[in-house]
């Protein structure tokens, strides 16, 4: 788990590098749960004050992260829609007596 102990850091000001799980979660279009999960498999960085259960989360990090699963919509959105196409295509074709 890729987990920072560190000593509470304010956060919601300008020029600050970290945010809170909700705040990331829509930053990146995933939800809480899937964050916590990409920590805890140490997948993205997270800030970990001692003796609470806040977590914060790198904004860098997460910017690119959220370029990435937006890139990844889109060409599972487009791949999506190519198979409608294909699938649309083969019917009409079978419809036409191909085999």
């Amino acid at each position: 788990m890729a987990v920072l102990y560190c000593e509470p850091v304010e956060t919601g000001t300008a020029g600050q590098y970290w945010c809170r799980p909700e705040e990331a979660a829509q930053m990146v279009g995933v939800s809480t749960t899937t964050l916590r999960d990409w920590a805890q498999h140490g997948l993205i960085t997270v800030v970990h004050h001692p003796g609470s259960r806040i977590w914060l989360h790198h904004l860098p990090e997460l910017r690119l992260l959220a370029e990435i699963v937006q890139a990844l919509k889109i060409r599972s959105d487009a791949e999506t829609k190519n198979r409608a196409l294909l699938a649309e295509h083969v019917t009409a074709a079978l419809d036409l007596g191909w085999q």
